[in-house]
């Protein structure tokens, strides 16, 4: 069975890495790109099988739509790295600690009132 890795929606063979019975028979280790994947594109007569998403003509369309270019509307989907899920949980668990506000000129309490009552 083929395997094949996609790069950008450009499927490519993959590496593969078996036993193969050699010239004489003895067995010997392939390393290189997937037998049965190459198989497949020299039968298609192509070099690989997709097409480029920056290319494709519905996230072009899309893009268009939202009014961004076509990297900014790939990079949509691009799953969260560690750092921002890092951050946006900081952000929800964040709490915000309001200093002691500083006693204003003139003022004697801060318990309320009006201060001494002038006689």
């Amino acid at each position: 069975m083929p395997s094949f890795i996609s790069i950008g929606g450009v499927w490519k063979p993959a590496q593969e890495k078996t036993v193969v019975e050699g010239q004489d028979g003895s067995p010997e280790i392939y390393e290189g790109l997937d037998r049965a994947a190459k198989e497949v594109l020299e039968k298609e007569n192509v070099s690989s099988l997709g097409m480029d998403v920056t290319k494709d003509p519905e996230n072009i369309m899309r893009a268009r739509q939202l009014g961004m270019t076509v990297d900014e509307f790939l990079k949509l989907n691009e799953p969260p790295t560690p750092e921002t899920k890092a951050a946006e949980e900081k952000k929800k668990n964040l709490v915000v600690d309001h200093a002691t506000p500083k006693k204003k000129r003139g003022v004697r309490s801060t318990k309320g009132g009006f201060g001494d009552i002038p006689k």
